[in-house]
């Protein structure tokens, strides 16, 4: 994270989301949404990009998830939210092959998990 910068985490999983705000590097905002459906998750991440009163042009947000790049969710925010970027996976690691074969915005929250040890 750029110390100068806004950026929003958010790991996107099949039916929840979680959602970060750093701002100058300091942790600004954390929440846990529940979704049943694309438009739900579209209203509840433009919600708290509103809320926290966030310049969409301005901020870089970044996402996590086991979901597939080509997936419908994507697809949509993308309709919002023009400046997205997938994490990769840590380059500190060794990685199997199978790991590597797959998409490198999965399996960012195993791989945090192991960094913040």
């Amino acid at each position: 994270s750029d110390k100068n910068n806004t950026e929003i985490f958010t790991q996107i999983n099949e039916k929840d989301f979680h959602i970060a705000l750093i701002k100058q590097s300091q942790f600004i905002f954390y929440n846990k949404f529940t979704f049943n459906s694309v438009d739900d998750f579209v209203y509840h991440f433009m919600n708290c990009i509103r809320i926290l009163d966030i310049d969409i042009l301005k901020v870089k947000i970044n996402f996590m998830s086991n979901l597939e790049k080509k997936n419908v969710l994507f697809d949509k925010i993308k309709k919002y939210v023009k400046a997205i970027s997938f994490i990769t996976r840590p380059r500190e690691f060794l990685y199997q092959n199978d790991i590597v074969e797959d998409s490198e915005h999965k399996h960012h929250n195993l791989f945090s998990q192991l960094i913040c040890e």
